[in-house]
Order: structure tokens, then sequence, then C-alpha cells
């Protein structure tokens, strides 16, 4: 049987308490990944995508390849920021 006095963060215990397993979560996705948008986009251009919503953006950067990545600060606000996003179009 395994001692319960050891603590982790990283296992815990079985529910019958016989084996030790790992104690891992799933992350949050909060980041949303914009495609082949079109060069000479700002920062404040995609910011304003989502400038009529209550979402929380976190960051947003620009990547190789025109691709842009928007960090929200929950999983749900990446998904309903999203789905506010479909049928968007920038300038």
């Amino acid at each position: 049987r395994v001692d319960e006095s050891m603590r982790s963060t990283i296992c815990e215990l079985s529910d019958d308490q016989a084996r030790i397993k790992a104690s891992w979560k799933r992350p949050q996705r909060t980041t949303i990944i914009l495609r082949e948008v079109k060069e000479g986009t700002t920062e404040d251009d995609i910011k304003n995508l989502l400038a009529d919503t209550d979402y929380k953006v976190q960051s947003v950067r620009s990547d190789v390849g025109q691709t842009w990545f928007v960090t929200m600060s929950t999983e749900d606000d990446a998904k309903s920021a999203l789905l506010h996003l479909i049928g968007k179009t920038l300038n």
C-alpha cells in the first residue's frame, strides 16, 4: 500500500489508494491562430477585430508566413472569440 503522507503535484493515489497515477490536466487552449493574414496588417488591426466584444485579449503577435497568434485570457474566451471571428475580414 502506498503511504498517504506522500504529497505531489505531478502524481496522486488511485481511488483504491493502491497505485500512483499521474495528475495531468489538459492545459487550457487559449490561443487563436490566424493564417494567411494580409501583409501589412498591424497588431491594432487584429485587436480591432475583437474590439466590439468583452473577450479579454492577453497578447497578439505575428509570426512567419503571415500568421498571427492571439492569446485570450481563458479557453471560453478563445472559443467565443473564434466563433465571433468567423466571416470577419480585415480592412
